[in-house]
């Protein structure tokens, strides 16, 4: 499965660790470059690379510490509540309950309905663990114990 961007729509890109404007991949170059100067370009490499030319602002982190770099903003975005919970909650695997002793989802189905897998999830307004196409309003954080 490829996965293309979508720069139609994008507002703001942070580039960490690539250098799409120096690709061999064409169609990626292309559309990178079609889109530049619809939104905001911010470049994190070492390298002041073919894409760091293009971007908007180019930050010369030192090697090695672009993984540090990501970890420090997850938490900013985690701790500041800087994410889109609604989204989260109906297009991402986010409120899925994980049990802690086995380290591993409580429940995951094949549901052919869907088209993809299905997993358990503890829905707020029926203060239960319910199927996450089932859920009025699943919880992104709790401890909950589960039957």
């Amino acid at each position: 499965m490829e996965i293309m961007l979508d720069y139609d729509h994008t507002k703001y890109a942070i580039v960490i660790r690539r250098n799409v404007a120096g690709s061999v991949a064409v169609a990626y170059t292309s559309r990178f470059s079609r889109n530049l100067g619809n939104y905001k370009l911010v470049v994190i490499d070492p390298r002041f690379s073919e894409t760091a030319a293009k971007a908007d602002e180019w930050l010369p982190i030192r090697p090695g510490t672009d993984l540090a770099f990501v970890l420090s903003m997850i938490n900013v975005i985690l701790s500041e509540g800087l994410y889109d919970s609604e989204y989260l909650k109906k297009y991402t695997n986010a409120p899925m309950l994980i049990n802690i002793e086995e380290k591993r989802p409580y429940k995951v189905v094949d549901d052919p309905e869907l088209g993809k897998k299905d997993y358990l999830v503890w829905d707020k307004a029926r203060n239960a663990p319910v199927m996450h196409k089932e859920a009025i309003d699943p919880a992104l954080e709790g401890e909950y114990e589960i039957e």
